[in-house]
């Protein structure tokens, strides 16, 4: 049985009515049931104010952001997890306000106000030496078709690499994807009796996930 921990932040503004939810709930089944300890976490329950780009956090502060909200709640209960799964509906291609604004106010504080070039790239040096962070996006699209998800998964592939240890290394890696299209359709009454099958293969994502870390 597994002992890892699963945080999902869950960055739809409908939170618990949304169909971002309803992929967690099922994925998350499967995980608990493979014995992994989860939690999800609804960014807009929290206070998060958006970034005011003054860089105390670089320049003053050594990664303390100055604002006094609910940033610190949240990166502890991010630090204590084994995988991080980033939550969002697709909105205008690309991940929620939420999830933009949660993924900026964590992730400027945690870099060094400095480049190194890495295979031709700039990139950022990580400022806590010998973390490994794991990530799973799950995201739904009203939409559909093959590259409605191209623009969210190669923004955050991008921005991943561009995150590294005192070796140049990436220190965030994407170790699954779960991309629903159409994925409006999981609240609709008509197809709630078609939906065992996707089910089961969500179950199955979490218990993998629990299991084999991705």
């Amino acid at each position: 049985m597994s002992d890892v921990k699963i945080v999902a932040f869950n960055c739809s503004p409908r939170m618990r009515k949304s169909n971002t939810d309803r992929i967690l709930n099922q994925l998350f089944e499967g995980a608990t049931k493979a014995g992994a300890e989860v939690d999800t976490i609804y960014a807009c329950e929290y206070d998060i104010s958006p970034c005011r780009g003054c860089y105390t956090c670089w320049f003053k502060t050594s990664g303390v952001c100055v604002q006094e909200d609910d940033l610190i709640t949240v990166a502890m209960k991010m630090a204590d997890a084994d995988i991080i799964i980033l939550a969002t509906p697709l909105h205008y291609f690309g991940m929620s306000v939420s999830m933009k604004n949660l993924w900026l106010r964590l992730g400027i504080p945690s870099i060094l106000p400095f480049f190194v070039k890495v295979d031709g790239k700039l990139a950022h040096p990580m400022r806590y030496p010998g973390l490994n962070i794991k990530v799973v996006l799950v995201a739904n699209a009203l939409l559909w078709g093959d590259d409605v998800f191209n623009y969210l998964v190669d923004s955050l592939n991008d921005s991943f690499s561009r995150t590294v240890d005192e070796d140049g290394n990436p220190v965030i890696e994407m170790v699954g994807k779960i991309l629903l299209e159409a994925g409006e359709m999981l609240g609709w009454d008509e197809v709630q009796g078609d939906l065992g099958p996707f089910n089961n293969q969500l179950r199955n994502a979490g218990e993998e996930l629990a299991r084999d870390g991705r």
